[in-house]
């Protein structure tokens, strides 16, 4: 995972204006992971070589990650184990949902996902090359919220005095700030 702001971008909220740049750091890791984790997706360009699904007899299916950028191929892994790739060319892509979709004239042995336990491999590349602005304005949002409500009984887990430092720790689950949540829906994979 990487993070979904930088440090300067971080600073554009007042309050986090001059923080400790390595502290700032840290509170722009732990919001970047708790965004990702809300939204159940990861929102970087990132490349899936060996994505398993459950094939339900249909002649479509969704990924799991999207926008996807390219699809590469996907693989009928039969009930013997031998795998019948079929190339992505074959597929119509709606990018911004992961749904694939066999053609009508596609030329293959299979046009359908046959029933089954991960019985289907697909690679594929998907996320955004840049991180779109409402996420970017959560995840500042939530690094302000976490550096305002930061105490040992909020997840506090060491301290330097030093060029200062904090370091944190989840403590339960969090319930996110009503702002952050309302510029995440939309990015919300409800999917998995």
């Amino acid at each position: 995972m990487s993070d979904l702001i930088t440090t300067e971008r971080a600073r554009e909220i007042p309050a986090l204006a001059n923080a400790d740049a390595a502290y700032l750091a840290s509170l722009v890791a732990a919001a970047s992971a708790a965004v990702e984790s809300y939204c159940k997706r990861t929102f970087a360009e990132t490349a899936y070589t060996a994505e398993y699904h459950d094939g339900g007899g249909e002649d479509r299916m969704f990924l799991d990650n999207f926008p996807v950028t390219a699809l590469s191929a996907v693989w009928i892994i039969e009930t013997g184990g031998g795998e019948v790739e079929i190339s992505g060319e074959m597929f119509d892509v709606d990018a911004s949902t992961g749904e694939i979709c066999f053609k009508s004239a596609a030329a293959t042995a299979y046009h359908h996902f046959p029933a089954g336990f991960h019985n289907v491999k697909a690679a594929y590349t998907a996320g955004f090359a840049a991180i779109p602005q409402p996420v970017q304005e959560a995840t500042a949002e939530l690094a302000a919220w976490l550096w305002a409500n930061a105490s040992p009984e909020g997840g506090v887990t060491g301290e330097k005095l030093g060029n200062y430092s904090r370091s944190f720790e989840p403590t339960g689950r969090m319930e996110l700030p009503a702002v952050v949540r309302r510029l995440l829906a939309p990015y919300r994979n409800v999917r998995v």
